[in-house]
């Protein structure tokens, strides 16, 4: 039976780097993501159609300005910068307790300072993979973040990965 235990801290760089990515899960994820731009591709021609035969061209303040605000938020919400995250990450005093995790073919334990938490097989909701990150959500907005940097080396946490693609990722 393979064990792995290691320990770690979540700094302000996970924290944003996990929130940028459960954004970009969260909204590119489902079929929403389509469906907006061509509402939004629609709704562009059809506020603008009547302009561009009235006046032969469009006006950048009244027809494209508004859009381009729009696209604007949604970047601005989809890739936040990261001053806005200090506050949270600053209020939240568990988040960055150092953690020990413990995971077996059976559960994964995760031990801080203020809290123990045991996931089970069916406890978990998914697993998902980032560049250096595994997220194991337990919720929709519920996760815990393993980074490469808590490991002895990368092909230790590549053995992670494919340990918990094995064992944990429901079929």
């Amino acid at each position: 039976m393979k064990v792995f235990e290691f320990t770690g801290e979540i700094t302000l760089d996970d924290y944003v780097q996990m929130n940028g990515y459960y954004i970009r899960e969260f909204f590119f994820r489902k079929k929403i993501t389509l469906i907006i731009f061509i509402l939004f591709f629609l709704s562009f021609i059809g506020l603008n159609i009547h302009s561009f035969i009235k006046h032969g061209y469009l006006r950048f303040l009244e027809d494209v300005l508004p859009f381009l605000v729009f696209i604007f938020a949604i970047l601005f919400i989809v890739n936040r910068p990261k001053y806005l995250f200090k506050k949270y990450y600053a209020g939240d005093k568990m988040i960055k307790e150092k953690r020990t995790f413990c995971i077996d073919d059976n559960t994964i334990n995760i031990k801080g300072e203020s809290f123990s938490n045991t996931l089970s097989k069916d406890k978990i909701n998914r697993i998902k993979y980032d560049k250096d990150t595994i997220y194991i959500f337990t919720a929709e907005n519920a996760l815990h973040i393993i980074k490469k940097r808590y490991l002895k080396d990368e092909n230790e946490f590549d053995e992670l990965k494919i340990f918990l693609e094995m064992n944990y990722t429901k079929k």
